[in-house]
């Protein structure tokens, strides 16, 4: 288990980062993950948690993982918190990239992402 972290990213145009953020810090299965500017709060704290394959994100404030809805494997879906099943839409593997890294899906290999690159509060998907 590597300690808990912030998943975060330079947003694009503005230069502030932004972290993977559960929206009111709901523990709630289906809640769609969102990107916030960072504030250290705990909805936007993480834990890597080495799996097969890669790593689970698990939410600091409910322990729950990062999922994409339905295991689809298609573009463009929601990233959302799921009770963790060791399923491999929950399994995520960082790859370098530049000085940052990379959060790919373990399921079709698509990354984590926003839609169109927002600097806004914005829903995550794969893509």
């Amino acid at each position: 288990m590597f300690q808990a972290v912030h998943v975060h990213e330079t947003c694009p145009l503005i230069g502030k980062r932004c972290c993977l953020d559960v929206p009111g810090g709901s523990n709630s299965d289906g809640t769609q993950l969102v990107q916030s500017g960072c504030n250290g709060s705990a909805n936007q704290t993480w834990t890597l948690t080495s799996v097969s394959g890669g790593v689970t994100l698990k939410a600091g404030g409910s322990g729950k993982c990062a999922g994409v809805k339905d295991a689809s494997t298609s573009a463009g879906k929601a990233v959302q918190l799921e009770t963790c099943s060791g399923a491999s839409s929950q399994s995520w593997q960082l790859t370098v990239s530049g000085s940052y890294y990379r959060v790919v899906n373990a399921n079709g290999g698509k990354c984590l992402n926003v839609k169109g690159s927002s600097t806004s509060s914005t829903p995550a998907r794969r893509s």
